[in-house]
């Protein structure tokens, strides 16, 4: 987490206890004092409904976070099959490096021009096959059969072909798939609701006040943040990064 992550957090919790100092010396507290029944109340249902959304929705993004990450290990697993198949075949030099080419261009597409387009969830991005993965299909459509062996490492290769297409177009979808902003406004609303409720409600204690208020704060801006960076994983502090396309690329 870098300064500026910090340094938000930090602000928001600071404004949070600057403005319940003002409230205190504006609000008569005592004339309040009837209704801590209520806000208890109060507290208590907005409390749980705000717990089970915002429980929601932080499940809908680490799932959607874990499944992608999943289907990225699963499509780079696959290339690096088809790299590796390609020793059992006796083919000539010339088809091998261009398949390797192929297995290339493709990794490079994914974490360079792909990647880009993955971090805009509203950009649309076709999840039809790619040119790049339709030069790998023609590359290994290449492969002479001269043995046995030619011909299994044949099937296989085809097969990780198009279980690649399969994991890319998952991939594609996943990555296009945000949490309703309705329901992002919602939690932000709640958020403030409850906030303004504590800073509202009579504490004795100044400081046990301006704490629970600004602990309150920090606790959702949080929240809050970790929610959108699960939701767009290709940004933000808790990222999935394209390392492992590049390293592949570079090892060929």
């Amino acid at each position: 987490m870098n300064i500026l992550h910090y340094a938000s957090f930090v602000f928001s919790a600071a404004l949070a206890a600057g403005v319940v100092c003002f409230l205190r010396t504006m609000t008569d507290y005592a004339a309040y004092a009837s209704d801590v029944g209520s806000w208890g109340v109060f507290f208590t249902v907005f409390g749980v409904l705000y717990a089970i959304m915002l429980g929601f929705l932080l499940v809908e993004a680490l799932n959607k976070y874990n499944d992608l990450s999943a289907t990225l290990d699963q499509e780079l697993n696959q290339l690096q099959d088809i790299r590796d198949a390609l020793i059992y075949l006796d083919n000539s030099e010339k088809i091998e490096d261009n398949i390797r080419q192929k297995l290339k261009v493709y990794a490079e597409s994914v974490s360079g021009k792909e990647w880009d387009e993955m971090t805009k969830p509203k950009t649309d991005m076709s999840s039809d096959t790619s040119e790049e993965l339709y030069d790998l299909m023609k590359a290994v459509h290449d492969i002479e059969i001269t043995n046995d062996s030619d011909r299994e490492v044949l099937k296989l290769i085809m097969g990780k072909t198009f279980e690649i297409t399969t994991l890319r177009t998952q991939r594609i979808n996943l990555s296009n798939q945000t949490l309703p902003q309705r329901l992002l406004a919602l939690i932000a609303f709640m958020s403030l609701v409850l906030i303004a409720g504590f800073a509202l409600m009579g504490v004795d204690q100044a400081w046990v006040h301006v704490f629970m208020v600004a602990a309150l704060t920090a606790a959702a801006h949080l929240l809050y943040a970790v929610m959108r960076d699960l939701d767009n994983p290709f940004v933000g502090v808790w990222n999935l990064s394209h390392k492992e396309f590049d390293d592949f690329a570079k090892s060929i």
